[in-house]
This record gives C-alpha cells, structure tokens and sequence, in this order.
C-alpha cells in the first residue's frame, strides 16, 4: 500500500512537473503570436454599425476613435461622455496612459478616471468601481484594455488637496528590464 501510494505520489509530481512546463511553453507561444499580431493590428478601436442588422459590434478601426455616422469621437471622449450623463461629477479627468505601455503612438487603451461625485456618498470603493464598470461595460469590452480609478466623494478629494496619485511606470511588453 505504502509502495503504491509513493509511486502515486511520484506520477502525480511527474505530471505537474508536465503540466507546469507545457503551460509555460503555451503562453509564452501565446505571447509571441500577440506581439506578432500586434504589428499588424490597427491602432485605436471604434464601433460600426452592422449593416441592415442595427446592432453596433467593436472594431478595430485606425486611429479614428468612436464612429457615430458622420462623426468621429475618441475613445477618451466617449468616456467623458458617458461618465458626465450618468453621474453628473464636481470634478472629471479621464487621462489618456496608453503611451506609458507598449502600445503604438496614438492609441486610446489605457486610461485613468478621477471621478468627484455626491452619488458616492456612503457607498464603498468597490461598488463606486462597479458602477463606472458598469457605464463603461462597451468601451471595456472594446478598446478599453486597462482602466484605472478614483472615485471619490467631495469630501474626500478635499482631504486629498485635490491631487491625484501618479500611475506606476509600465514592466510589461517591451518596456520590462533586462
């Protein structure tokens, strides 16, 4: 029994040690086919509509921001948008962070908002987070592929001194050390 349960133990070990490297090799083959796509991928993203169908799809699109008819709005703009019809915020910056990762010049991906709203009020950082998650669930789930936040009470951005706290520089991609 005890001979069987060491063997066990030993196959079991085998196969993580298996699992482990053939993870490695599949993500970081994973990596690679992404940074090869991403030469070819066009900068920025938008939304078209489907033709004859109505719904609005994402896209990637060149640099154009959002596409609405005739009028082309960034992806920043959108969000300045969104955030100011559904909350009404003192105080909004939505800053624009892609050129501090490795993305192409011009694009519109990764982003902070510092949100100052009385609708905060007695509700926790978590639930503020969902609630701008929620108003910005498209852009999300389209060219938005990192969004950091602030969201605070104006109560709390007058403690602060009105300030904003700076966003680390990026480790990813290309910009990694050695």
């Amino acid at each position: 029994m005890l001979a069987r349960n060491l063997c066990a133990k030993k196959q079991n070990r085998q196969l993580n040690t298996i699992y482990r490297g053939l993870r490695f090799k599949s993500l970081k083959i994973y990596g690679e086919l992404q940074n090869e796509l991403f030469k070819y991928r066009p900068i920025g993203a938008s939304l078209i509509k489907s033709i004859g169908s109505g719904d609005v799809r994402p896209h990637l699109w060149f640099n154009e921001g959002l596409n609405f008819g005739d009028e082309l709005v960034s992806v920043q703009q959108t969000i300045e948008t969104k955030i100011n019809e559904a909350l009404s915020p003192s105080h909004l910056q939505v800053i624009n962070e892609s050129h501090m990762h490795s993305v192409p010049p011009g694009s519109e991906s990764h982003f902070k908002v510092v949100i100052v709203s009385e609708s905060f009020e007695g509700v926790p950082r978590v639930r503020r987070h969902q609630t701008i998650n929620g108003i910005l669930k498209d852009e999300i789930a389209g060219p938005v592929h990192a969004l950091s936040m602030e969201t605070l009470t104006q109560e709390e951005w007058d403690r602060k001194g009105q300030t904003i706290m700076q966003s680390p520089d990026c480790l990813g991609g290309s910009k990694r050390a050695g």
